[in-house]
């Protein structure tokens, strides 16, 4: 499921330089080929192997995607694009482990037949993946943590400071 967790990254970035045909034709080779295998191997594993079919289209499409820019010596084959998914690849992982470590740790403390158990089950492992996201960005030197620092700084004054109305003269 990798693979498909990070063809919207690629998606999107295909999206930033205005061409939304590359992803369409990865998407349409990906859908034939979840079909085909879908079709085949779920004839043989039944449902384990529509499983594998997505694992293996998904993959496929991602490699299209991936490779794509290479092959068309494009826009997306730049070292700092490469870097910006690499830094958040990381910080991804780093959020997946702690909020499956946080989740591990406080849920069989906590009562899940109850709705603050369960909020809080939801809630605890949230903040720490998140917070843990931004903490590796930053040391990353990502450009994506600047983004969220300035939308935070610009909230948190407009809440701190909210605009007073302006008086006129009259």
């Amino acid at each position: 499921m990798f693979a498909q967790s990070i063809i919207p990254l690629y998606t999107r970035s295909y999206y930033a330089q205005k061409n939304t045909w590359d992803p369409f034709y990865a998407a349409l080779f990906g859908v034939v080929l979840n079909a085909f295998f879908a079709y085949v191997l779920s004839r043989r594993y039944g449902v384990p192997g529509l499983a594998l079919s997505l694992s293996i289209a998904s993959t496929a499409q991602l490699l299209a995607l991936v490779l794509g820019p290479q092959i068309k010596a494009s826009y997306l084959s730049s070292k700092s694009v490469m870097r910006t998914i690499r830094q958040t690849c990381y910080g991804a992982t780093a959020m997946f482990i702690a909020v499956y470590g946080v989740m591990w740790l406080v849920g069989p403390v906590l009562d899940l037949f109850t709705v603050r158990g369960v909020l809080i089950h939801f809630l605890v492992p949230s903040a720490a993946g998140v917070l843990v996201y931004i903490v590796v960005l930053k040391a990353l030197g990502s450009s994506e943590y600047a983004v969220y620092e300035q939308l935070a700084r610009t909230k948190i004054t407009n809440v701190i400071r909210p605009s007073l109305p302006h008086v006129g003269t009259g």
